[in-house]
Order: C-alpha cells, then sequence, then structure tokens
C-alpha cells in the first residue's frame, strides 16, 4: 500500500508537482497537496487482478451506461459524504458497484431521482429504475446519516412513485431509493427535499 503524506507548502512554494531525484512525488489529490515515494508499479496481471479489473471495468461502464441526471450527480456526491475517505459520487457508484460484484450480486439501475409537493403534508418522490417494482425501497429522514422510515415500491414497471405523507412544512427530507434483496444490488445517491409548496 503506498501512503501518501498532506503537505503545506512544498518545496518552499504554494504547490508542488512531479518527482524529485526519484525518491519523491509531488501531486494535487482531491483538493490538497500530497507527497508519496517514488515507485515503479509492478503489474503481474494475476487472475484475480484481471478479475478485479473487470469489474472495474463493468462499473465504469454502468455508471456512464445509466441517464443520471444532473440531480442524481449531485445526490450521488452528497452519499459520497457520509464516508471518511474523500471520494466524488463517481467514486461512491464505482464502490457500491464492485462491493456487491464481489458479493455476487447483480446491479439495478435507479436514475431520474425527483420530488415534488403535492399538499400540506405529502410530497411525492420518484424515481426510474430496471429493478423490479416489489424489491425497491425508500429510505428517508432529516440527516444524511439517518435516514429511519421507509417505504416500499408498489408500482409495476419503470418509473416508481413513492406518495409520501405526514412531512412537516419548512423540513428539509434526505431520501434514497435501494433494494435489500440478496441477489441484487440497487442504490441512487442521497436525495434532498424541502417540503415547501411551490
Amino acid at each position: 500500500m503506498i501512503k501518501l503524506a498532506k503537505v503545506t507548502m512544498p518545496l518552499a512554494s504554494a504547490k508542488a508537482s512531479g518527482q524529485l531525484a526519484k525518491m519523491m512525488v509531488f501531486f494535487p489529490w482531491k483538493g490538497i497537496n500530497a507527497v508519496r515515494g517514488y515507485v515503479v508499479p509492478a503489474n503481474p496481471n494475476t487472475a484475480g487482478q484481471q478479475a478485479q479489473r473487470s469489474k472495474l471495468e463493468n462499473a465504469v461502464d454502468k455508471f456512464h451506461d445509466t441517464a443520471l441526471t444532473a440531480a442524481d450527480k449531485t445526490a450521488w456526491n452528497l452519499f459520497s459524504t457520509i464516508y471518511a475517505a474523500i471520494m466524488s459520487g463517481f467514486n461512491t457508484f464505482v464502490k457500491k458497484f464492485i462491493d456487491g460484484a464481489i458479493a455476487g450480486r447483480t446491479w439495478k439501475k435507479v436514475w431520474n431521482c425527483e420530488s415534488a409537493y403535492t399538499a400540506a403534508a405529502t410530497a411525492d418522490f420518484t424515481c426510474d429504475t430496471d429493478q423490479v417494482a416489489e424489491k425497491l425501497t425508500l429510505k428517508y429522514g432529516e440527516s444524511k446519516t439517518f435516514m429511519p422510515s421507509t417505504k416500499d415500491a408498489t408500482a409495476a414497471g419503470g418509473s416508481q412513485t413513492f406518495a409520501m405523507t405526514g412531512l412537516v412544512v419548512g423540513v428539509t427530507y434526505f431520501w434514497q431509493v435501494y433494494t435489500d434483496e440478496s441477489a441484487d444490488d440497487c442504490w441512487s445517491g442521497i436525495n434532498t427535499y424541502k417540503h415547501v409548496a411551490p
């Protein structure tokens, strides 16, 4: 494992990049200045490596194959912030896909997540999916890390509407669609909705 060090004013400058005497490599990484030891990576291309690379390739293909809207990508970026590691929404999508693939689960797509006010205490949360309707669940709450309430999908077909009730005007809700089926994996990002009349 290559270890990185976060540096301030590297080499007495605002930033630095590139290798130094084949001993250290300075580079920007996710918004910070970092430095690591200089290494020449080995590539034995084992069967295990090939299998992992195949999972990574499939994850990237699935991300681009899913018609994620700008709001969907924002939701995935928010999902990424619940992890300790610095990740983008894309990184989080790939992580979830690979975790499921390692566990032998089949990835199902969720996209076009939207929410709309319908009345003083109700709203519709919607999404498109290629997952079987009765396997989808929506969880929601007032924190991105605590969504204790759930609602199961009931509609047939690829367009799902979750009729939300008991909402409080002025409250911001966080919500996410997923499945707990053992054979499948299905996630949206973490969406937000503030319950106010349009």
